[in-house]
C-alpha cells in the first residue's frame, strides 16, 4: 500500500506526459505558406529602371540674318525736318511729303498701323520715335531728321549685300524696255546705270542651294525699298518698286550662277 502512494506521482506524470503527446500526435500540423514574389513584368521594370522621357521645352533657335536679307524701307527726303514740320495740302493722295515719309519709316520699323500714325504732322509721337530710332543706331537722340540721320536710314538700302565683310562686286549693265537674258554669279550684284535715287535698280545674288535667293534694290514712292526673294527654277517675282517694277524670273541656275529673265512693268 505504501509502495503505490509511493508511484502515484510518477504515474499521474507517466499519464500526463501520454495525454500530451496523444494531443500533439492529434493536431494536424499547418504548413507555413511560402511568401509569394510577383515577379515584375518586363513593362514594369522599364518603367522603374528606365523612366519614360519627359518631354523637354522646346527652345527657339535664334536664326542669324546674313547681312543684306533684310527688306527695307528707306526714306528720301527733300529738306531736314524737326517737330512743327507739316506736309503741305496739295500733295497727290498716294504721295507723302517729307513728313508722310519719315513717319511711314518709322511705321514699317516699328510695325505700327500706318492709317492711325502717318497723317503728315510732325508731332510729340513722330518725334518720340525718332529719338527711339536714333538711339538704337547710336546716333544723337535730337529728334531731328538732320544729314547723318537721312543717311543712316537710307544705308540698308544703298549699301551692298556682304559675305565675311567683303562686299559684293558690283556690274553695270543696261536695262532695256523688252526683256533680257542676264547671268549673275553667286555673291555678284547687277546695277542699272544710274543711281538708285534717280531709278537705278539693284540685284544681288545673295544664295544658292537648290533655289535662288535675290536682293532687289530699286525706287519706290518717296523712298527707296530693298526686298529678298527666293525663287525656283521657272518662278518669276514682280518687285515692290515704283513707277516701275522688276519682272524677274529664274530660267536656270547652277551652284555657283544663275540666269534671270529680267523686263520692267509699270506699277502704277
Amino acid at each position: 500500500m505504501k509502495s503505490a502512494r509511493k508511484n502515484a506521482p510518477l504515474v499521474i506524470g507517466l499519464v500526463a506526459l501520454l495525454g500530451v503527446a496523444f494531443w500533439w500526435a492529434m493536431t494536424p500540423t499547418s504548413t507555413p505558406t511560402p511568401a509569394v514574389v510577383t515577379a515584375e513584368t518586363p513593362q514594369q521594370t522599364q518603367s522603374i529602371t528606365n523612366p519614360a522621357p519627359v518631354a523637354k521645352p522646346v527652345v527657339a533657335t535664334e536664326v542669324i540674318t546674313p547681312l543684306g536679307t533684310d527688306s527695307h524701307f528707306c526714306p528720301v527726303f527733300t529738306s531736314g525736318i524737326a517737330r512743327g514740320a507739316e506736309d503741305s495740302g496739295n500733295i497727290p493722295e498716294w504721295a507723302h511729303g517729307d513728313v508722310g515719309t519719315l513717319q511711314i519709316f518709322l511705321a514699317t520699323r516699328y510695325s505700327l498701323n500706318k492709317k492711325g500714325f502717318v497723317d503728315g504732322i510732325f508731332g510729340s509721337n513722330t518725334e518720340s520715335y525718332l529719338k527711339r530710332y536714333q538711339k538704337e543706331v547710336e546716333l544723337p537722340g535730337n529728334g531731328i531728321v538732320d544729314q547723318t540721320t537721312r543717311q543712316k536710314m537710307l544705308s540698308p538700302c544703298m549699301e551692298n549685300a556682304a559675305v565675311n565683310g567683303k562686299a559684293f562686286p558690283k556690274r553695270s549693265i543696261s536695262f532695256n524696255t523688252g526683256s533680257f537674258i542676264v547671268g549673275i554669279k553667286l555673291h555678284e550684284a547687277i546695277q542699272a546705270e544710274g543711281t538708285i535715287e534717280q531709278g537705278a535698280f539693284r540685284v544681288e545674288l545673295m544664295s544658292l542651294d537648290g533655289v535662288a535667293t535675290i536682293r532687289v534694290t530699286g525706287r519706290a514712292i518717296d523712298g527707296i525699298h530693298t526686298q529678298v526673294n527666293t525663287l525656283k527654277q521657272g518662278e518669276k517675282i514682280l518687285t515692290e518698286n515704283w513707277p516701275v517694277g522688276l519682272m524677274i524670273e529664274l530660267q536656270s541656275l547652277t551652284t555657283s550662277d544663275a540666269n534671270f529673265v529680267i523686263s520692267q512693268q509699270p506699277t502704277d
